[in-house]
């Protein structure tokens, strides 16, 4: 055999491969992300309610994690909070250890999978400003 032949040999061989991994990928991913989002509570209105809840808390900012999450060090525990546009320029005008009020909503997601629900609480980010030294207090 040349070294073309088993070229060709092996590229049928990925041809005859090829559905089969794309079955089993499929039924893989299908598993995890298969479920369906609800709120917490199981009846939508009443979770859309429980979401709209303005929460607040002061804590020292840690930096971004991305583009639209950052983190808060909130009673000892970095937390995450996502933000939008509407406090962009807030966000980027803080520097590593500034303290902190800021106001959010948390967002509930139960997903129910066959090995049960799991359940996702996402921080959004509604308001956020410096602290001076007489707000710390």
């Amino acid at each position: 055999m040349n070294g073309r032949s088993m070229l060709l040999t092996t590229k049928d061989k990925l041809w005859r491969i090829a559905p089969i991994l794309t079955l089993v990928i499929g039924v893989a991913l299908s598993g995890y992300g298969g479920g369906h989002a609800a709120a917490q509570s199981g009846d939508s209105a009443a979770g859309e309610q429980a979401q709209a809840e303005l929460k607040q808390g002061k804590g020292f900012y840690v930096g971004l994690a991305d583009g639209h999450t950052l983190e808060i060090t909130w009673y000892g525990q970095g937390v995450a909070f996502q933000f939008g546009d509407a406090v962009r320029e807030q966000v980027e005008a803080l520097n590593e250890g500034d303290k902190v009020h800021f106001t959010y909503i948390t967002k509930v997601y139960t997903f129910e999978r066959e090995e049960g629900a799991e359940t996702f609480y996402q921080h959004v980010l509604q308001d956020v400003e410096v602290l001076n030294d007489a707000q710390a207090q």
